[in-house]
């Protein structure tokens, strides 16, 4: 069962109410901004990236991820996820997940992200969750696995079965996960 904490950090929220111009998820499209060229597009893309990067920094530093336990990264991604640009969202949030250079955010944003109602298409998910499974950190294979049971799809089962796991404790969660995929599809 999980627990939602009730969660204020007004760092975090100041960080993001203080854009005046723009926010996170601002919904900005094209045809209001028909006036910037396309490199004013660009440069607002990166600085949505960016505060979309620094907001998930900010939640995991000053609140730890654990099991069961609702994280306010969660909020974040729910609300970037609902706003202009999904699919340039997915593309950044997967980029965050794969990321070899920060793997303990790159497991905990995948974790987080696991916890959202199967965001994106079928495909994306399956090739998300087969991504983080050829990272060579045994930590994002492991949020890979519980995304991979959290969001169930049918085809998850494939990706699993598939993947050579060289770590016995993964190894064996990794079946444990393809029978329940298994045996939630027969109901």
């Amino acid at each position: 069962m999980e627990h939602h904490r009730p969660y204020r950090n007004p760092p975090i929220e100041e960080a993001l109410q203080k854009s005046s111009e723009y926010t996170v998820f601002e919904d900005v499209g094209f045809a209001e901004r028909h006036e910037e060229d396309n490199q004013d597009l660009a440069d607002h893309r990166r600085r949505r990236k960016a505060r979309l990067e620094i907001a998930l920094h900010a939640a995991f530093e000053s609140d730890p991820l654990e099991d069961g336990f609702h994280h306010p990264a969660e909020e974040i991604i729910a609300t970037a996820l609902v706003s202009a640009g999904v699919p340039e969202i997915l593309v950044w949030l997967k980029g965050f997940v794969l990321d070899t250079e920060q793997l303990g955010h790159a497991a905990s944003v995948l974790r987080c992200l696991g916890r959202q109602h199967r965001p994106g298409t079928e495909r994306w998910r399956i090739e998300l969750v087969r991504d983080a499974l050829a990272a060579e950190d045994v930590e994002i294979r492991d949020a890979a696995v519980q995304t991979a049971e959290l969001w169930a799809d049918a085809g998850m089962s494939d990706v699993l079965r598939n993947h050579d796991e060289s770590v016995p404790w993964l190894a064996d969660y990794i079946e444990e996960v393809v029978e329940d995929i298994a045996a939630s599809s027969q109901r």
